[in-house]
């Protein structure tokens, strides 16, 4: 999402990316704690990352490539 800020992103597409298996469970697990927690706007199938998401992966998310 970060990436593809500010566009919004399909919930199937994330969990594609991340190799999730059960999508039901991403949904209803991850990203519903990431909305409650107002790191993005999960609605009707598709998420945005929110400002607070930003800082929390410009603070904690390493962007250097490790050979």
């Amino acid at each position: 999402m970060y990436y593809k800020h500010p566009n919004k992103v399909s919930d199937g597409d994330l969990c594609k990316w991340i190799r999730y298996k059960n999508i039901s469970r991403f949904k209803s697990t991850i990203l519903s704690k990431l909305d409650t927690e107002v790191l993005i706007h999960y609605h009707e199938g598709f998420c945005t990352i929110l400002p607070k998401g930003i800082i929390y992966v410009e603070k904690k998310i390493p962007f250097e490539i490790v050979e």
